[in-house]
């Protein structure tokens, strides 16, 4: 099959966390049996070397570099998440360049699926057309939103991860309900497939 893989990171086999290395076994397993296209965001000099690595590999690669972490990103971020719905994680994973090579990439080329790794990945737009498999990494049980958090922490950023946490059962209903199915990779706590 021809598999269009879409990541928040390039697959390595050594790495500072488990993602990229888990992504790299599973891009091995893959390319045994398949034609895989990768799409992944990039931001520092491992990832850019990996990148390199893969490449040489000889695996086609569409590096899309993130938007340095700036003061007025940050501003920008924090402005958009007060005067919409979208949730942190999916303002911090939105790179307009990514939209744009995904849309450049499918609109000449046909692939048999598309695998995207990441929740926040999963709100850019796809093909309907086209077979869809979203692996969700942070997979979290509903619970209600402690409004009082203030009061016993005082603190800004608290309030602001409730309300963000508010946000998250809607947002990650919104994404799933888009691919065709749903791979659970890991899970930071038990959940049912009906909080799904």
């Amino acid at each position: 099959m021809r598999i269009l893989m879409v990541t928040m990171m390039p697959p390595q086999p050594h790495s500072w966390g488990a993602i990229p290395v888990l992504l790299h076994g599973q891009l091995c397993a893959l390319r045994s049996r398949h034609k895989i296209t990768l799409v992944t965001l990039v931001g520092n000099h491992s990832e850019r070397q990996a990148v390199d690595d893969l490449r040489r590999s000889g695996l086609e690669v569409h590096p899309v570099e993130r938007t340095p972490d700036t003061t007025l990103r940050q501003m920008r971020m924090a402005a958009s998440w007060l005067c919409g719905r979208e949730h942190k994680r999916t303002i911090w994973n939105h790179e307009p360049r990514l939209q744009h090579t995904l849309n450049t990439i499918l609109a000449t080329r046909r692939f048999d699926l598309i695998q995207v790794e990441d929740l926040a990945l999963g709100a850019y737009t796809y093909p309907r057309s086209t077979p869809k498999i979203l692996t969700h990494y942070e997979v979290l049980r509903p619970r209600s939103v402690n409004w009082q958090v203030w009061r016993e922490t005082h603190s800004v950023r608290s309030v602001v991860d409730e309300a963000d946490w508010h946000r998250w059962r809607r947002h990650q209903a919104d994404v799933c309900r888009r691919f065709d199915c749903i791979q659970v990779f890991a899970m930071s706590e038990q959940v049912r497939t009906a909080d799904l």
